[in-house]
């Protein structure tokens, strides 16, 4: 468990060092995309380095179209790798595997790629260092290998379109629980105006 900003200033610190990064999360947010994509940026700037960010969208409308396109911004299909898991199991990891020459730091736990997630929540996470040879003989870099084939390139018709549905599916929402509110308080009015015509509201009910 890492307190206040400490966890994300382990990341930022693998990310400043190793020369391939992934990460995997089940959903993502803009405020979140904001705390980290600087350091990711000077990652992909760097000559000889690459990130792999996989993504979901298994948790209905949870990774959000504004995230997805500020780290589209930085996908360049070299250093920068930005991938929708497609496969056909719950995507749900919340993961980063930095890799240095023979070593690497696995780090996963309970944080999502949001602003609580990374910097104020309280939440639990397992940090691993050891060799690259333990991760593979343990199945980890198999495990990542399958992740990316049943993974897709995101494009930009992609994201116009999961941005489109989104619109279209919180419109709908939102309509939806409007409905209820006016509905139930209609009711609730209904209700009141019986007990009052009953005489089961007066001055001199008793109180328990």
């Amino acid at each position: 468990m890492f307190p206040g900003k400490k966890f994300y200033s382990i990341i930022k610190d693998n990310l400043k060092k190793a020369t391939e990064i992934y990460i995997l999360m089940a959903l993502i947010n803009k405020k979140g995309i904001d705390v980290i994509y600087e350091d990711l940026k000077k990652v992909k700037e760097k000559k000889g380095r690459k990130i792999y960010f996989i993504f979901g969208i298994n948790i209905h409308n949870a990774s959000l179209p504004d995230a997805i396109q500020k780290l589209f911004e930085l996908h360049d299909g070299n250093n920068f790798n930005l991938l929708l898991y497609n496969g056909d199991k719950f995507f749900h990891p919340k993961m980063f595997l930095f890799k240095y020459k023979n070593t690497g730091t696995l780090i996963l736990g309970s944080s999502n790629l949001t602003q609580e997630g990374l910097t104020s929540n309280v939440e639990v996470n397992c940090i691993i260092n050891d060799k690259l040879q333990k991760f593979s003989n343990d199945g980890l870099l198999r495990f990542i290998d399958e992740i990316k084939e049943d993974s897709d390139v995101i494009t930009k018709r992609w994201i116009d379109d999961y941005r489109e549905n989104y619109e279209r599916d919180k419109n709908l929402e939102s309509n939806y629980f409007n409905k209820k509110s006016r509905a139930i308080k209609k009711n609730d009015e209904e209700i009141n105006n019986r007990f009052k015509k009953e005489g089961k509201f007066n001055k001199g009910a008793k109180s328990f």
